[in-house]
């Protein structure tokens, strides 16, 4: 069985003022994160990253038609890179 490097926990807040939830995995360089809203369709995802990655930095929405993909794109890139 192979194995990959560390992965750091989820982080996961919710803020009081909104109810919104900011979920986000932070590594050395880069990190994603989501944002989900109580209104579904202002709901979000990022991509941000250091000059290793070219400090490419991304976000969208989050839809029910893409977000399936988006995370097994996100999980595979971080298996990928630790």
């Amino acid at each position: 069985m192979s194995s990959v490097g560390k992965i750091p926990s989820l982080m996961i807040v919710q803020d009081p003022d909104d109810e919104s939830v900011l979920a986000e995995w932070i590594f050395k360089e880069f990190r994603i994160g989501f944002s989900f809203e109580k209104d579904e369709k202002e709901s979000s995802w990022f991509f941000v990253s250091t000059h290793t990655f070219d400090s490419l930095n991304t976000s969208g929405n989050i839809n029910d038609d893409t977000i399936d993909e988006l995370l097994l794109n996100f999980i595979q890139f971080v298996i990928s890179h630790v």
